[in-house]
């Protein structure tokens, strides 16, 4: 164990809670801990699991975003309900809480420590991701003291609402049309890559497709000329378009 585990006086287990509805009693399933980064790991991939057999529409990368905060509260005592068929999901603790959630949602505030960043990066990106995220798909994220000591986190998308979209419809020039088929494969499963993530920007498509920052950057270029990504407001990173969605799945 390293010396973050040594400071914690114990880590105790995560309780997911998956809801039907409100009137009955929720299915719960509890995640027993094991060293940090694998426990971070487990956590996010079980509820994404959970959410997606309720039907959610929320990526991986969003939910495991909000996951590493737990590390924040020491692991104590989290809580992870999933709610409106998996498209509400409520992240709670009993930590310090968050003294200022405001700025939390700004990019480059954190309190990770050294001992911290050896299992989450540290440089508070990771709630101003997720709520770049959320604004572009009709969704919200809010920050919210829990009832005696630590936070509630939640991350919703409002399904009833007309998904924005961030490319205007209009007619494919025959160019256009032409460079979509010679997409390569590449470029391809950086398309893939951003369905399944959400966001993506050159540190990711390096990380897990093993392309170098500045191949990855000029193909995220190119898709976004095309059409087929877009990128978020007063961001580096990109999301799907319409397009490039209806381009996956033809």
């Amino acid at each position: 164990m390293g010396n973050l585990e040594s400071n914690i006086p114990e880590l105790t287990p995560t309780r997911i809670a998956v809801y039907d509805d409100l009137l009955s009693a929720p299915r719960v399933i509890d995640i027993e801990p094991t060293d940090i980064a694998q426990y971070i790991e487990e956590i996010a991939a079980k509820t994404y699991e959970f959410a997606q057999q309720k039907g959610s529409s929320i990526p991986y990368t969003v939910i495991k975003e909000v996951c590493e905060n737990f590390i924040h509260a020491q692991f104590k005592d989290p809580c992870i309900s999933i709610l409106d068929n998996g498209n509400t999901i409520k992240f709670t603790d009993q930590g310090p809480g968050i003294t200022d959630k405001q700025r939390a949602q700004l990019p480059g505030f954190t309190s990770a420590t050294t001992e911290m960043r050896k299992y989450i990066r540290g440089v508070g990106s990771g709630l101003p991701t997720v709520k770049d995220y959320l604004r572009f798909s009709n969704g919200r994220l809010i920050i919210e003291d829990n009832i005696r000591e630590g936070t509630v986190v939640t991350i919703q998308i409002d399904q009833s609402a007309p998904q924005a979209t961030p490319v205007v419809y209009r007619e494919t020039p025959r160019q256009e049309r032409d460079a979509e088929q010679e997409l390569s494969e590449r470029e391809y499963n950086i398309l893939v890559l951003a369905q399944e993530m959400g966001l993506v920007g050159p540190t990711e498509v390096e990380q897990n497709l093993h392309i170098s920052l500045s191949t990855g950057h000029r193909a995220l270029n190119k898709l976004e000329d095309m059409g087929l990504l877009q990128k978020t407001e007063g961001g580096k990173k990109r999301m799907l378009t319409d397009r490039g969605l209806a381009f996956l799945n033809r």
